[in-house]
C-alpha cells in the first residue's frame, strides 16, 4: 500500500510536468491507450473470451463517470497545489456515504452522517469559500472524487459476474470513444521531450493499480486506508522539491480533518463487516 501511495505521488507529479505542454484530454487518452498496451499480454494470454459480458449498459456508465472523473482530477492536479488537490481527493470515502445511500438504499447512522459533514468542514477549511476566491481548480478536484466514488459503485456491482481485470481493460477501452474527439480537437504539438513523461506516467500509473489490488487482497481496507495517507506528506514533498509549492496551516488543518473523518468512517465500516 505504501508503494501505491509512492506511485499515486508521482503520477500527480508527472501530470503536473504534462499539463504545462499537453491539454489535460490528451493526457487521459495517453493513459488509457498506455493502460490498454499494458493490458495486452493479459487478453493474450486469456483471449476475448474474457471480455464476454452481458452488462454494456453499466460498463458504458462506468466508463463515462470514469473518464469525467479522470479529466476534473487531471484539470485541478494542473492548476492546483498538489498538496491541496491531494487533501480534497480524500474526501472520496464521505461521498460514498451520500452515493450509498442515495443509489445503493443503505442506511448510514448519525454517526455516519457527523463525520461526513466534519469531513466535508474540513474541504471548505482548505478552499475557505468567500475568503479566498474559490478557483474552478478546486471545484473539479471536489467533483472528480464524487465521481470516483460514483464509478466504484459501478465497479462493486460488476465485480459480482465480472473478472477484475477485465472490467479494468473494457473500462479503457470504453473510455477511447470519449476521449478521443476532445483529444483531437484539443491537441498541442507533442514533443518527444514528452514521451519518456509519457511512459513514466503509464509505468507509475500501472504500477500504483497493481500495488492496490496486492494490497487489498492481502488487508483489510481499515489497516491499508491510513497508510495510504502517506500519500499526502509524499505529494506534499514533491510540490515543495519540484515546484517550489509550501502548503499554508489551512491545508494542513483540513488535511486533518478530512483524514480524521474519512479513517472514522473506514474503521467503522470494518466493524460493521465483522459483526454481519
Amino acid at each position: 500500500m505504501a508503494t501505491a501511495a509512492l506511485c499515486f505521488a508521482i503520477t500527480f507529479v508527472l501530470i503536473r510536468v504534462l499539463s504545462d505542454s499537453l491539454h489535460t484530454f490528451q493526457i487521459v487518452l495517453f493513459r488509457a491507450i498506455i493502460a490498454i498496451v499494458l493490458l495486452l499480454p493479459w487478453l493474450l494470454r486469456v483471449g476475448p473470451k474474457a471480455l464476454a459480458t452481458t452488462k454494456w449498459g453499466p460498463y458504458g456508465m462506468r466508463a463515462l463517470v470514469a473518464y469525467v472523473a479522470m479529466v476534473c482530477w487531471f484539470y485541478a492536479l494542473g492548476r492546483m497545489v498538489l498538496a491541496d488537490a491531494s487533501a480534497l481527493q480524500f474526501t472520496m470515502p464521505l461521498w460514498a456515504v451520500i452515493l450509498a445511500v442515495l443509489f445503493l438504499g443503505e442506511r448510514a447512522g448519525v454517526s455516519r452522517w457527523v463525520a461526513t459533514l466534519v469531513g466535508f468542514a474540513g474541504a471548505l477549511v482548505i478552499i475557505r469559500p468567500g475568503m479566498i476566491e474559490t478557483n474552478l481548480a478546486a471545484i473539479a478536484a471536489l467533483v472528480s472524487a464524487a465521481l470516483y466514488s460514483g464509478g466504484n459503485i459501478f465497479i462493486k456491482a460488476l465485480s459480482r459476474t465480472e473478472d477484475s481485470t477485465a472490467i479494468a481493460f473494457l473500462g479503457f477501452v470504453y473510455s477511447l470513444p470519449l476521449a478521443v474527439p476532445l483529444a483531437v480537437y484539443f491537441w498541442q504539438p507533442t514533443s518527444w521531450s514528452d514521451v519518456p513523461v509519457i511512459i513514466a506516467f503509464g509505468l507509475a500509473t500501472v504500477g500504483a493499480q497493481v500495488s492496490l489490488a496486492r494490497a487489498m487482497s492481502l488487508a483489510d481496507a481499515s489497516l491499508l486506508g491510513p497508510v495510504d495517507y502517506l500519500r499526502l506528506p509524499v505529494v506534499a514533498a514533491f510540490g515543495f522539491v519540484f515546484f517550489d509549492e509550501t502548503p499554508d496551516l489551512w491545508t494542513g488543518a483540513g488535511a486533518v480533518i478530512i483524514v480524521a473523518s474519512t479513517w472514522y468512517l473506514t474503521a467503522s465500516e470494518a466493524r460493521r463487516s465483522r459483526s454481519r
